[in-house]
């Protein structure tokens, strides 16, 4: 919101940099004197109630959800506030009414708020009152003193809602004063001091040469002013970026059947009654390892994004020991199909009330207890929860008491075919007797789980004694004692015994202390200092499918506000539950001991047996878990703790630390201290936040590892309990006696230096210090010649040390959010480094020169760094074999010489809204494999010698609007497989196309100018998906489509009213299994559609203005292989008479139909015509015509519909 004469950059500058954003300039009447109905109105709060309305009701700002970001300079920014506040006000008093809903969404949609010269702290200088003139028309004295009277509860009730929302704020300021005429004269003052303007913002600048009009007044493109805003919105979009990418927690780890889950999934889907308004509770239940996460996780991924929340509770039986639902929903909450990542991060609101009278999706996983799940069953008792509600919970055990009101759905095992399918992807199709596969495989009983590890055990084993072996090992575990989880175990026991002893050990350590997703530098580091070649044992368990490696990031991380993804180890939880049995009979002895508060039996035990000298205690993990029940900081480990000469492995979490780590002995070799901090005051419970001391050091001289996550919220200046801004939080002077130290992880925005001599750590392998109050690195920094691995994230450093060149081991280095503007010009001697990100250093605004001297660099990534240029020495990275180049918004060309990357096999370009052109020399990429260009907004076309790369395999190419047409040398590109085409301007393709001979899979997506396909399409004899989606104008496919031998899956969405009929040679399509045609008009299949020998599946839907149905060829009754038909007629867009002719013709040529609905999705079997139909159609169509059915309403949470409802799917 800005004065009149600023409204032309705002909708045009913004527009350019945004192509793809909507700008609403808002200006109003600022002028304000005695005579209000003429000049304006001094009553602000007014102003704003009017333009939320433009905004909402008018113009439906935020309707689609995306997100907002709003603007307003000076008195602006006040009326911004308070439109924020009235729309809050508004969504309560509409609570109960449907007109709250595009006010939440309004409201939801705020991502951040940009302001201008605004002030912030509660009043405009109060002098100027006394020295504008009556008639000045931007100011008056009325008008400062009504203002003054209403901007402290503005502000107020503003910073309220920016918390709950956890709205992002940038605040930028004058350096100038601006020239005022008042009734003694003109008098120049600084309207908005800095401290007005930078208060409770979260970023901040100071914009030199500018006063209070001329702040929003920039000159140009490149005006300071303009380029923080350009800023802020790309730190918005980075943002929305980062909460639509994936939940690793839920895709990742869980395992891969390698069958098809679409069956089950459908089966679910049918017990939860997705069309019932009234809450549906399904239990998954079944054996442990018999694929119910699988399962849970499947159908979730279906259906999650049509709930208005949902959430997905790993675990959850392990996970709600350690934290309330509350918490767990949070952290796991999507909103819609995307990650809602502003509710996971603001704490301050209940997310029980952000989910109240909303549909919502819960899944959660291996719950074995009511207690755990009842206080959602209260909710849904008391209609908490809005119209639609899922639940859906895995149990191994199935009864009434844990999960009341369920429907159970029982998981079953594989079937013969499918769990020899998956047993052999492990064995990988051994060479032996299909009998003794037989045998095995029937002695898994299904199993997901025990079918990837007998397989893996079996790898490769030609031995045929051995497979005899295995059957009778199998045999006698499924025969012994025991309940059926110690069977399974047997069973499992079977992989586990034939490691060796290392292999055993690691296994025991991932199954018990870090089990919990440690970062696995870390436990490497630890490792090495007992065992020899940890890696290789690491990969014997992978190979046995008793671990999974994924990059997932921690909720530390994302506390902290770092996207970095670590490397970490997954275990399902049945081995895991394994491990931890055999961990307890096992010597030495491991010990994990989480409590609420109160003294943990067990760990008071461990201690009682340890004073004997009996057992020797190699890992201990204490864990106290803050909730609603345990809000302190534990301090009662027991003193006996101090003596355990053997540990070597520490965990701490939540715990006070207080003279605790200087009594361990010199074998400790991996150290984690979570949230651990001293005891300053024990009276006032005030907390020192820093856990290492000087004094530490002498114990931990053999320490190998050593993670420091501290609190950020109690690192944050003016919380409770944090240290004073005055000092300097930093490692211990003699830091550097830490001899062994190969890594250290120091996660902790407390970190304002490092110790002097901090280089002369001579083991140190991996570095990884994300602080953002770190100012500098100490000169000594270039002195760790050892480091291989090192990631900065410190928002506070300016500079990197001139000795930054000496880090000649460093392999992989990871730069984010730094404030640099340029590297150290040595950097061209790191000839060891292989892997280079860079990310968010807004200021660096070129690399040096020496870059081109980094001959090993192999990978390197570059996002968000707006002022970014590459030099001609980028040409010289002869190593360099993936780049990803994003959000550099200055590159507006790449490097003449860039086309000597010759070893380059990866290429990602991605958002460049100011890239007009290739270089000439881009067809010199000849070993370059993977090309991806999405949002190069410039580019009109692509280089004639765009041909010459004869290695590439995959393109992608996505929203680059001005693209209109492929080089005629296209058709060069004989190595191609992967071709998609998203929002682009073509409007045909080059006749070449058809020499694609390798072309294997295409996607044309929403290109409104494709006019035609060449005829030499037919010609692409490797194609075996196609993919055409809302190609509007595409009249018709070519003539000799029906060349195309191999095609598989054809899938067209076509939206067309000029399509009307497919070509009589499509029916030539020898090889075609899977045929979707979506929203088309067609009129009629060609005679010629019964050739279609090898159709299988075939889903065929019109679009809602059609009036009739296509005409079905009496060929259709040819299609033998044809087994699933599915036809979607929107609702009365046929006559009824028309559509049941339509149907009872299909049955005639033997297709019965099965399921019929509402929303007119009709499948079809074929049968034998004798055989008896299974759906009623003419009884169907009997009641579609309006006579009543009567049927028994479903109870509240009966979950079950009358049988005619099921039957019909209605």
């Amino acid at each position: 919101m800005t004065p009149n004469q600023s409204q032309s950059w705002i909708t045009t500058w913004l527009v350019e940099k945004f192509p793809q954003s909507r700008v609403l300039s808002v200006s109003y009447d600022t002028s304000i004197t005695e005579n209000t109905a003429k000049d304006g109105s001094i009553d602000l709060p007014a102003v704003a109630v009017s333009l939320a309305t433009f905004l909402i009701e008018g113009e439906s700002v935020g309707d689609t959800q995306c997100p907002i970001v709003l603007i307003g300079h000076s008195l602006g920014g006040l009326v911004v506030k308070e439109i924020c506040s009235h729309a809050e006000r508004l969504s309560r008093t509409y609570s109960e009414s449907p007109r709250v809903v595009p006010i939440k969404k309004f409201l939801n949609s705020v991502k951040g708020t940009f302001f201008y010269a605004t002030p912030n702290g509660g009043s405009l200088q109060r002098e100027l009152a006394a020295i504008l003139s009556s008639t000045e028309p931007f100011l008056t004295p009325k008008y400062l003193e009504s203002l003054n009277e209403d901007t402290g509860r503005i502000n107020e009730d503003f910073a309220k809602l920016r918390r709950k929302y956890g709205w992002k704020t940038y605040g930028v300021g004058e350096a100038d004063e601006t020239v005022i005429s008042g009734v003694q004269g003109t008098s120049s003052v600084v309207l908005v001091d800095e401290g007005e303007a930078s208060l409770d913002m979260d970023m901040f600048s100071k914009i030199l040469g500018t006063n209070h009009l001329s702040i929003c007044q920039p000159q140009e493109r490149t005006s300071e002013s303009f380029r923080c805003l350009v800023d802020f919105v790309m730190h918005i979009v980075n943002d929305q970026e980062d909460a639509e990418s994936e939940d690793f927690l839920l895709h990742c780890g869980l395992p891969e059947h390698g069958v098809s889950l679409e069956g089950r999934v459908e089966r679910v889907m049918e017990q939860l009654q997705l069309r019932e308004a009234h809450p549906v509770l399904v239990a998954l239940v079944g054996m442990g390892g018999i694929g119910k996460t699988t399962l849970a996780r499947a159908v979730f991924i279906e259906i999650h994004a049509s709930f208005e929340y949902s959430s997905f509770i790993y675990n959850a039986r392990e996970a709600l020991r350690l934290r309330d639902l509350d918490a767990l929903i949070r952290e796991n909450l999507y909103k819609g199909e995307k990650k809602d990542v502003r509710t996971s991060s603001n704490q301050s609101v209940s997310v029980w009330k952000t989910l109240k009278g909303k549909k919502v999706l819960l899944v959660m996983d291996d719950v074995d207890a009511r207690e755990q799940i009842s206080i959602v069953l209260s909710m849904i008792d008391s209609n908490w929860f809005g119209k639609g509600t899922r639940v859906i919970a895995t149990s191994r055990v199935r009864n009434e008491d844990v999960l009341p009101d369920f429907i159970n759905y029982d998981v079953r095992g594989l079937t013969q075919e499918e769990s020899r399918m998956l047993f052999c992807s492990h064995a990988e199709n051994p060479e032996v007797p299909d009998e003794l596969v037989n045998k095995v495989v029937a002695q898994c009983g299904g199993l997901p789980l025990t079918l990837e590890i007998v397989g893996a055990y079996l790898r490769r084993e030609t031995n045929v004694a051995v497979w005899e072996e295995t059957i009778n090992r199998l045999q006698r575990a499924e025969s012994a004692s025991g309940s059926v989880d110690d069977r399974l175990w047997n069973k499992l026991k079977l992989c586990y015994e034939s490691l060796e002893n290392m292999e055993q050990e690691m296994f025991l350590d991932l199954a018990t202390i870090f089990y919990d997703h440690h970062d696995l530098e870390l436990l490497k580091a630890a490792w090495k200092r007992s065992m020899k070649a940890p890696e290789v044992g690491l990969k014997n368990l992978v190979d046995r499918c008793l671990i999974r490696i994924v990059h997932q990031a921690t909720k530390n991380d994302i506390d902290c506000g770092l996207i970095l993804q670590r490397e970490r180890v997954w275990m399902h939880a049945q081995l895991r539950d394994m491990g931890q049995v055999i961990a307890a009979h096992s010597r030495p002895r491991i010990l994990v001991s989480t409590s609420l508060g109160q003294e943990d039996p067990a760990l008071n035990n461990l201690i009682t047996t340890n004073a004997k000298g009996e057992p020797m205690i190699k890992g201990l993990k204490v864990s106290y878990v803050e909730n609603r029940r345990c809000r302190e900081l534990r301090t009662n480990i027991p003193a006996s703790c101090f003596y355990l000469p053997d540990l070597r492995y520490l965990v701490l979490e939540n715990v006070d630390i207080s003279g605790f780590i200087v009594k361990f002995s010199s074998s400790l070799a991996l150290l984690s201290l979570h949230h651990c901090r001293r005891v300053l005051h024990s009276s006032s419970m005030s907390w020192h936040n820093w856990p290492i001391r000087d004094t530490d050091l002498a114990s931990l001289a053999n320490l190998a590892a050593l993670e420091i996550c501290t609190d950020p919220k109690i690192d944050r200046p003016g919380s409770p309990g944090s240290i004073s801004s005055s000092s300097k939080s930093t490692l211990p002077t003699g830091f550097h006696k830490l001899a062994q130290l190969r890594v250290l992880l120091l996660r902790s925005s407390a970190v304002k230096e490092l110790p002097p001599k901090f280089g002369c750590l001579p083991r140190l392998e991996y570095l990884d210090l994300r602080t953002r109050e770190l100012a500098a690195l100490p000169e000594s920094f270039g002195q760790l010649t050892t480091l291989e691995r090192l990631c900065l994230q410190c928002r506070a450093l300016q500079k990197l040390p001139a000795t930054f060149g000496e880090l000649a081991s460093l392999r992989v280095l990871e730069l984010h959010s730094l404030t640099v503007d340029e590297l150290p010009d040595n950097f061209g001697r790191l000839q060891n480094l292989r892997k280079l990100d860079i990310y968010s250093c807004q200021k660096l605004f070129s690399l040096p020169d020496s870059i081109g001297e980094l001959t090993g660099l192999e990978s390197m990534v570059l996002s968000s760094c707006n002022q970014l240029t590459l030099p001609e020495s980028f040409g010289q990275l002869q190593g360099l074999k993936d780049l990803e180049i994003r959000y550099c918004e200055r590159l507006k060309e790449l490097p003449g010489c860039f086309g000597q990357l010759h070893a380059l096999h990866t290429l990602k370009l991605l958002h460049f809204y100011e890239l007009a052109k290739l270089p000439s020399s881009f067809g010199q990429l000849s070993s370059l494999q993977d090309l991806e260009m999405t949002q190069c907004l410039g580019l009109r076309k692509l280089p004639d010698s765009f041909g010459e790369l004869r290695s590439l395999r995959k393109f992608k190419i996505v929203e680059c609007y001005d693209l209109s047409a492929l080089p005629a040398s296209f058709g060069q590109l004989l190595t191609l497989q992967s071709l998609t085409i998203h929002r682009c301007q073509l409007r045909t393709l080059p006749e070449s196309f058809g020499r694609l001979k390798s072309l294997q899979t295409l996607k044309l997506e929403k290109l409104p100018s494709l006019r035609s396909l060449p005829e030499t399409f037919g010609h692409l004899w490797a194609m075996k998906t196609l993919t055409i989606h809302q190609c509007e104008n595409l009249p018709c496919l070519p003539v000799s489509f029906g060349h195309l031998r191999g095609l598989q899956r054809l899938e067209m969405e076509l939206q067309s009213r000029i399509f009307t009929k497919l070509p009589d040679s499509f029916g030539r399509l020898p090889a075609l299994q899977t045929l979707k045609i979506l929203s088309c008009h067609l009129q009629a299949l060609p005679e010629t559609f019964g050739g279609l020998s090898m159709l299988e599946k075939m889903r065929i839907s019109l679009s809602k203005g059609v009036k009739a149905l296509p005409d079905i060829p009496d060929s259709f009754e040819q299609l033998e292989a044809l087994q699933d038909l599915v036809v979607e007629v929107p609702p009365k867009a046929v006559a009824m008479d028309v559509l049941s002719g339509w149907l009872e013709k299909l049955e005639d040529m033997g297709w019965i139909c099965t399921r019929g609905s509402e929303e007119g999705v009709y499948a079809f079997a074929k049968v034998s015509r004798h055989t008896p139909s299974v759906f009623d159609f003419a009884h169907y169509m009997h009641k579609r015509r309006g006579v009543e059915c009567v049927c028994a309403a479903p109870s509240k949470h009966s979950g079950r519909q009358s049988r005619e409802r099921a039957e019909f799917g209605l």
